[in-house]
């Protein structure tokens, strides 16, 4: 039986949605598909309005948690962190995802076998792990707390951070993660100290400290 409204709100959705790619860290393909941007404004802080969106899929779309979204008009990432499927009479008629807008790349590296530098002396040696992907790089921020109910924009920790990617990807504690924030060409290096994994569906949440190595 032809599921008729889900085809109508996916006619919709491909002519008032936005054309993106996903992508699957697993299988590393790209699928083409559009996905319809339902903003929250007015009533949420700064932070959460930028960088969390909720997005109307078709309901016979492929993309999931942990894959990546491109959008191909201005070449934005996301990160899809859950679905929910939307049910009329028993059929699924359309997918609404939450996702995380990436503002950074980066690549991990862990510590491998030691080896021996130019100068032939033994060195702790670091192999990459994941390179040039993408996720979303910011502040430790603090809501909610007493210490900080009248701070509306909450409070950064300068000597830590918090660091959003696909839990598809192979992020560990003690991972040395190095971040280049978008519009700018310089590195920051970091040390992975948490790694929330359950948290949230298709995402893993990491606490960042400094590194000193």
């Amino acid at each position: 039986m032809t599921n008729i409204l889900g085809e109508d709100i996916r006619s919709v959705i491909h002519e008032v949605g936005e054309p993106c790619e996903v992508y699957d860290h697993v299988t590393k393909t790209i699928t083409s598909d559009f996905v319809d941007f339902k903003r929250f404004w007015g009533t949420r802080i700064p932070f959460e309005n930028e960088f969390q969106v909720l997005v109307s899929f078709a309901y016979n779309t492929t993309s999931k948690p942990g894959d990546r979204i491109k959008l191909l008009s201005d070449g934005t990432f996301y990160l899809i962190s859950n679905d929910v499927s939307e049910y009329f009479e028993g059929e699924v008629i359309t997918k609404e995802s939450f996702m995380y807008k990436c503002n950074s790349t980066f690549s991990s590296k862990r510590k491998g076998e030691p080896r021996r530098n130019d100068n032939y002396k033994l060195v702790s040696g670091y192999d990459y792990v994941v390179e040039n992907e993408h996720c979303l790089f910011s502040g430790m921020l603090e809501w909610g707390h007493k210490l900080i109910d009248n701070d509306i924009y909450g409070r950064f920790q300068l000597k830590k951070r918090k660091f959003i990617v696909s839990s598809d990807l192979d992020v560990k504690i003690n991972d040395i993660v190095e971040v280049i924030p978008w519009r700018s060409t310089d590195m920051e290096t970091w040390m992975v100290e948490l790694v929330e994994a359950n948290r949230l569906e298709g995402i893993k949440i990491c606490d960042l400290g400094e590194f000193t190595g």
